[in-house]
């Protein structure tokens, strides 16, 4: 199970954030950046290495 979520502050930073569940483990994936927005496709294809990793 993944959970995407993308909060948005009033600084300049963009943040994505998701957790994934494996049975009893969470695990929360963080990535952000300062002065952009945060990509999308790296992001995903992280949370599905996570995902892959903790199955």
């Amino acid at each position: 199970m993944r959970r995407e979520w993308n909060p948005r502050r009033e600084s300049q930073e963009h943040v994505r954030v998701a957790y994934v569940i494996a049975g009893d483990t969470l695990a929360m994936v963080e990535q952000s950046r300062g002065g952009g927005e945060a990509v999308k496709v790296p992001f995903q294809q992280t949370l599905i290495l996570q995902d892959q990793l903790s199955g």
